[in-house]
């Protein structure tokens, strides 16, 4: 049921089902009236003065009212600003029903918005609503209720803007604008938001726009929040306008602009067009996959960047990497980076410029190529390249390296005179066939002897004047040593007395060798009787390990001395295939040795021993497996050689020394002979035999 409150003094309605009226005939009596859903006011009941009281009241209540006047132009200027639903010009009860009962339908959208009336006037003093503008308005635009903000910017009350449509308003419009968030909501009845720009102010805003809903779901209302964004839509034009110049430098350069994001997560926020241009793989593909940039780098210099990022590398130094298009297509790429921090001093994000390189690499390659080879030129060259002066001190204003080893000066000497080092008894002459040379401008060539370190050397000089027009400059040239020219058939004839004497020596040598096979032979013929085919394969094996020593002595150039790690490998590998392919065992090898040369009679035991070791350890080791690993090591100690081998096979028998055979007696014998140590060991997983030999 709805409440009506009858102003009037001479009306008086009568209760209904659906109506309840309170009839009031004095404006005093209004301010009693709580919960009124609807006012009745009959004009001609009340003076001008009661009329303006009644006005002042209405102005501030969203309540519907019904005038009943016979004069409606005059009723409707004093109520202008109320919410007035209807006029009636007749006192007639049965009319006067109908109208109220037509304007109650609507009633329930009047109660919702005055809820809202009074919320919004409650918070007029709110900090955040006194630097907005905030507008209460109908479904049809219509202005209800404005802060004194929104007024105040127009230079009016509240009042003067209450009944006026905000498009009117503020646009100076005669229908909503296109895309207004307030004619959003109206039709979404959600919260919708905008900006826009007012002609009536000249500022651009941030409209936001709440749908006012009543305990249906209806819409009544709109109240419509707006924030002053013109500074900073100046700047956001501004920035706008920088971006697109921005944007069209890093789209028409030919380097790649980039910002990678680093934290939260790794990804691309920005790479320039021009990536396609010169790798092939476009912004998107970037986008898609932040692992791309890394993807494309050279497999070999993937390091470098993990390096850059994981070890402490100023990003601002200039990292230069080989990428891979798309096409298949090698680039040189220099990029410059920056970091951008977080308040913690993470880096978050660098941003980079990166450079195709490739012609400058080739560039540089090519120079250093050729730097490089007149570097080594001349400091390979034997003799010395110079540029001096055309004077008595032979003034050297450069000179190569060769004045090092010739002169025994430093480069370092950028200025020096060279004629202190010429004999006094050839400088004149120097010096004399130096002015000829200059005088007829022609080269010279000239032999004299020098004195350096100590020691007289023979000098070969070739130089020539270099003019400017007819202005002599310089002198430029090569000396070489011809000291050792001068010495050659001296030198010649002591390599032949040398090689004689080399020859005299090995044939001593092949003689105690074939003294050492007697011996081994002799050995044999005493340990056994019966010669067969496997006595003499040992036999042969033990000659082989004499005679690849003296394969070794005559590559080496030397008869005194033997590398044991090639010696021994060629006795391994000749052990290997002799043995193994009819073993039909599985037998790995494995040889560490320190560098160790040593003279050759001890040289010839050990190799002796070392194949004995060998033959015995793939005899007898591995008669209950199908293979195993022997092992090899000669190490270097101080004055001391321990050769170790061992295995992973049987255990020797107990009392090896007294009940080896021939092997093992022969091995004590040559052990003996160089004044070695024996020792065996015996363990669970593998034997170990070990002899240590002194070096002096």
């Amino acid at each position: 049921m709805n409440t009506i409150a009858v102003l009037s003094k001479d009306l008086n309605l009568k209760d209904d089902a659906e109506l309840k009226f309170i009839n009031i005939d004095s404006v005093e009596k209004l301010k009693e009236l709580e919960g009124i859903d609807l006012y009745l006011i009959d004009i001609e009941s009340f003076s001008n003065e009661e009329l303006s009281s009644l006005k002042k009241h209405f102005e501030k209540t969203f309540t519907p009212l019904i005038l009943v006047s016979k004069i409606i132009k005059e009723a409707f200027e004093i109520f202008s600003k109320a919410n007035v639903y209807s006029f009636i010009n007749s006192k007639d009860e049965y009319e006067l029903l109908t109208i109220i009962k037509i304007a109650s339908k609507g009633i329930q959208k009047s109660e919702t918005l005055n809820k809202f009336l009074v919320k919004l006037s409650e918070l007029k003093e709110n900090l955040m609503l006194s630097s907005m503008s905030v507008i209460l308005q109908d479904t049809s635009h219509k202005v209800i209720w404005v802060n004194k903000f929104a007024a105040d910017l127009l230079d009016l009350t509240p009042d003067d803007l209450k009944g006026r449509y905000c498009y009117e308003i503020w646009h100076k419009r005669e229908s909503p604008c296109e895309g207004c968030p307030i004619s959003k909501t109206i039709e979404t009845k959600k919260f919708e938001e905008g900006q826009s720009f007012s002609e009536t102010t000249n500022k651009w805003w941030h409209l936001r726009s709440y749908p006012v809903l009543d305990e249906n779901g209806n819409l009544v209302g709109v109240i419509e929040v707006s924030q002053d964004i013109n500074e900073s839509k100046k700047i956001e034009e501004d920035l706008k306008e920088k971006e697109d110049i921005l944007k069209l430098i890093s789209e028409n350069t030919n380097d790649i602009i980039y910002v990678y994001r680093i934290k939260p997560y790794f990804f691309f926020e920005y790479v320039s067009s021009s990536v396609e241009r010169i790798l092939g793989y476009s912004p998107e593909e970037h986008y898609n996959d932040p692992e791309l940039g890394l993807k494309i780098i050279h497999p070999d210099d993937r390091n470098l960047l993990l390096e850059y990022f994981n070890h402490g590398r100023k990003f601002d130094t200039p990292l230069v990497l080989r990428f891979v298009k798309k096409n298949g297509e090698i680039l040189w790429v220099e990029q410059i980076n920056r970091a951008i921090y977080n308040e913690d001093g993470e880096v978050i994000k660098l941003i980079g410029v990166a450079r195709d390189i490739t012609i400058r690499k080739v560039y540089e390659k090519e120079i250093i190529r050729k730097e490089r080879f007149l570097s080594n030129l001349l400091s390979n060259l034997p003799g010395i390249v110079y540029m001096g002066k055309n004077d008595k001190e032979r003034t050297m204003n450069y000179v190569s390296e060769g004045a090092v080893n010739i002169l025994g000066i430093s480069t370092s000497d950028k200025i020096f005179s060279f004629s202190e080092y010429i004999n006094p008894e050839d400088k004149e002459m120097v010096y004399s066939e130096i002015q000829k040379a200059i005088d007829e401008r022609r080269p010279y060539e000239i032999r004299y002897r020098i004195f350096c370190k100590e020691k007289e050397r023979w000098i070969l000089e070739k130089g020539v004047p270099v003019f400017n027009n007819d202005e002599f400059l310089f002198l430029e040239g090569y000396m070489t040593d011809i000291t050792e020219a001068r010495r050659n058939l001296i030198a010649l004839n002591e390599l032949l007395k040398e090689k004689d004497l080399l020859l005299r020596e090995l044939q001593h040598r092949v003689k105690n060798s074939f003294s050492i096979v007697v011996s081994l032979i002799s050995l044999e013929l005493t340990r056994n009787k019966d010669i067969n085919k496997e006595t003499l394969e040992n036999l042969k094996k033990r000659i082989y390990s004499i005679s690849s020593l003296y394969d070794l002595l005559y590559y080496s150039g030397s008869v005194n001395r033997i590398s044991m790690e090639k010696y021994f490998s060629k006795i391994i590998e000749h052990v290997k295939i002799s043995f193994i392919s009819s073993q039909e065992k599985e037998i790995n090898f494995s040889f560490e040795s320190d560098e160790v040369e040593l003279e050759l009679k001890k040289a010839i035991s050990l190799g002796l021993i070392l194949n004995e070791l060998l033959i015995n350890a793939i005899k007898h080791s591995f008669t209950e497996k199908t293979g195993g690993n022997i092992e090899i090591k000669l190490k270097k100690e101080k004055d001391t050689l321990k050769l170790i081998v061992s295995d992973d096979g049987q255990s020797f028998p107990e009392n090896i020394h007294e009940k080896g055979g021939f092997g093992f007696h022969l091995i004590n014998l040559l052990v003996n002979e160089i004044n070695g140590e024996l020792k065996i060991k015996n363990t669970k997983d593998y034997k170990l035999v070990e002899i240590r030999v002194t070096l002096s």
